[in-house]
């Protein structure tokens, strides 16, 4: 972690590239130029290396490095922290608290310390259903490719009842255990 006005900053961040890590820059109040050509990954190929302007130096990129920026300002505030012309080269991360964030938070504590069985059903279930969502998401990926192969159009319609209904029936029955989880949940 550096601040990005620290008189070392252009040296951690050389450092960090050239070895593939994990710089962390705070109180960025906005993007300085030295940084776009890496958010813009406009690397150079010296031979089988890869290379990136860094000032007025020419960097060995690793491929494992990353960057993350921290502000303090509030993204409605109108701050100059995101120019126009960096909005496609970052993604913004909201950290903020919200209130019904911290009431979920604070339910699955007290689930977790007062009924240890009853939240790890809950998290059992809610890994069954992303697995579940996942698995239906190749198995419509899949369809979608034997679609585009031209395969006659009952094979295709037998194929998408036999793949998905099972699948759709079996997370809105997770679906249904969930919620009554979360009423059990929310009576304690």
């Amino acid at each position: 972690m550096i601040l990005i006005t620290s008189t070392n900053f252009v040296t951690r961040l050389e450092l960090a590239v050239r070895f593939g890590k994990i710089l962390i820059v705070q109180e960025v109040d906005q993007i300085e130029a030295i940084l776009f050509p890496l958010l813009k990954a406009d690397l150079s190929l010296q031979g089988p290396r890869a290379t990136v302007k860094i000032g007025e130096k020419s960097v060995d990129y690793n491929e494992e490095f990353r960057l993350f920026m921290t502000t303090r300002q509030p993204l409605s505030s109108g701050g100059t922290v995101l120019p126009v012309c960096a909005t496609s080269l970052v993604a913004v991360v909201n950290f903020q608290t919200t209130r019904a964030g911290l009431v979920g938070q604070l339910l699955e504590i007290s689930l977790q310390h007062e009924r240890a069985e009853l939240e790890a059903r809950r998290q059992e279930l809610l890994k069954g259903e992303e697995d579940k969502k996942m698995e239906l998401a190749q198995l419509e990926d899949n369809l979608l490719e034997v679609k585009s192969l031209c395969v006659s159009c009952c094979v295709v319609a037998n194929s998408i009842s036999a793949l998905s209904v099972p699948k759709f029936v079996n997370i809105f029955g997770k679906g249904h255990l969930y919620g009554h989880l979360n009423r059990k949940r929310e009576q304690q």
